[in-house]
């Protein structure tokens, strides 16, 4: 069952979507144009290790390349990660992205969860809530997955706390897979440097997001436990990463000027959007990612089923564990766009 946003092939003309998280600015002229300049190379067999993209990313995340795979979005490594370890017991901070749970129920792998407070405002990092958390480790876990910044709160978890959660599982023999797909818009530092020191840590990072390249679907994890590494190598196929997914990731890598843009332009939209939503009388979590995640107190308004009449898709986070019926998730996108949807709301909320 699809259980995520971007379903604009059920929900024809639809105008507007709101529903999933990408980049503003849309993709690079860069990455475009790499893409048409190779069109006479896609008659061949992709190379199936990456190694000019992997070389790139190296150089990127200031790790060797040996702690680098390639996947077919950061969705793929998920599952080759879950499929690699075996887990068969499992913990998962919640409200989280779905696919962490479907993957390891797939190797049937029982699955416990650690509701974060919704008065806390869906984080774990303040010290009771910390504490009882770092307890709920001890629970003999095999995997913790973890998302940061966190789909759908959009809330950051301070590098500090998660290289303490890392030493704590290091201890208990749990693996950590840590997602950063968001990271780059929130200009906080990732963690990814400090895989040498840490053989427990798996990081997932995708090109989907910050560069707007979803149909394109291309990730990639950072570890540098080298037996994991191996048995994620030997179980996937072959050709698993396009030819044209690696032209567009190392074309996409050349733009720093981009990602700086890029983070200004959604800090700046998501406060406007934020206010603006306050307004209308919802209640808004306050995050650093490209999207914002908030809670409409009427539950006699079907605020997506509204706007979708409207042409206009919108996340409906009631299928997250952790929240509930109300709670809905938007884009940041263009000052234009975003303008549009406001009005849209207020008529609906006049209506």
């Amino acid at each position: 069952m699809y259980q995520h946003g971007g379903d604009i092939y059920t929900h024809e003309n639809i105008i507007m979507d709101f529903s999933v998280n990408l980049n503003p600015l849309g993709m690079p002229k860069s990455v475009k144009r790499a893409i048409l300049a190779n069109l006479d190379k896609y008659e061949t067999y992709p190379d199936y290790s990456c190694r000019k993209l992997i070389q790139k990313l190296s150089i990127k995340e200031n790790v060797d390349t040996e702690s680098i795979l390639c996947g077919n979005g950061a969705a793929e490594l998920i599952y080759d990660v879950v499929r690699a370890i075996k887990p068969q017991k499992a913990l998962i901070p919640i409200p989280a992205f779905s696919e962490y749970e479907k993957a390891l129920h797939s190797v049937d792998c029982h699955v416990d969860y650690f509701v974060l407070p919704k008065d806390k405002n869906f984080m774990p990092d303040e010290k009771e809530v910390f504490q009882s958390f770092l307890m709920k480790l001890e629970e003999n876990y095999d995997i913790l997955f973890l998302c940061n910044p966190n789909n759908p709160t959009g809330r950051v978890l301070k590098q500090d706390l998660i290289i303490e959660i890392v030493r704590k599982c290091a201890t208990l023999n749990t693996r950590v897979i840590l997602d950063e797909c968001f990271i780059d818009f929130t200009g906080e530092e990732s963690i990814a440097s400090q895989i040498a020191f840490y053989p427990n840590l798996f990081v997932i990072k995708a090109f989907t997001k910050i560069y707007s390249m979803a149909g394109v679907r291309l990730g990639y994890a950072l570890c540098s436990h080298k037996e994991l590494r191996n048995s994620i190598l030997s179980g996937r196929q072959c050709w698993n990463v396009s030819a044209v997914a690696q032209y567009a990731g190392l074309a996409a890598l050349e733009e720093e000027d981009y990602i700086n843009r890029t983070r200004e332009y959604v800090r700046k939209e998501r406060k406007y959007l934020e206010k603006q939503l306050v307004k209308l009388g919802f209640n808004v979590l306050e995050g650093e990612a490209n999207f914002l995640l908030f809670h409409v107190n009427s539950l006699e308004i079907d605020l997506w089923e509204e706007l979708r009449k409207k042409q206009i898709l919108i996340r409906k986070c009631d299928d997250y564990k952790g929240l509930g019926v109300g709670y809905y998730r938007i884009a940041v996108k263009r000052h234009e766009e975003n303008k549009k949807i406001i009005q849209a709301m207020r008529e609906v909320l006049n209506k």
